[in-house]
């Protein structure tokens, strides 16, 4: 069985991937980006709908920031911050529970709240949406002072 998950884990490696598969549900959209590093977005389930908890929104915000960043919108280009495989393999080895419900997420986001604002490209107007403050400066230190990444990103 473990010779199973070594060749699995080799394939993927070497196939060059750098990022985490997005498969989840969720949807985020960049609010805003202060020079002080907190980030503001929007998050919502296109699945979960009505059913959507603030813990998974808190969750999940710091998902994307970690593994995809933004692309456009009103926050510019702000890449992800586990950029490199070897990065989101160390990420992934020490934090086995950093999402889980009482997971270390939590010391990086600022606050949750329901947004009074619909995102546009949101399909189910009915869907719960959170906006989530998270303190995107403080969760890259966390990956420097853990060795997982080498230096804090200048982008934002």
């Amino acid at each position: 069985m473990n010779n199973l998950f070594a060749i699995i884990l080799i394939g993927f490696t070497t196939l060059g991937f750098t990022q985490v598969k997005n498969n989840y549900t969720f949807k985020a959209e960049c609010v805003t980006i202060s020079t002080e590093g907190i980030v503001v977005m929007r998050m919502w389930d296109t699945k979960k709908g009505e059913k959507y908890k603030e813990t998974q929104a808190s969750s999940d915000a710091a998902q994307n920031l970690l593994y995809d960043g933004f692309s456009g919108g009103k926050c510019g280009y702000l890449p992800a911050l586990l950029l490199h495989k070897d990065d989101v393999l160390a990420f992934e080895e020490l934090n086995l529970y950093f999402f889980k419900k009482s997971g270390d997420f939590k010391d990086y986001i600022i606050s949750t709240k329901l947004s009074e604002a619909i995102p546009s490209k949101m399909k189910n107007k009915k869907a719960t949406v959170y906006e989530v403050e998270v303190d995107l400066k403080k969760l890259d230190q966390y990956l420097v002072d853990e060795k997982i990444k080498d230096k804090i990103d200048d982008n934002y």
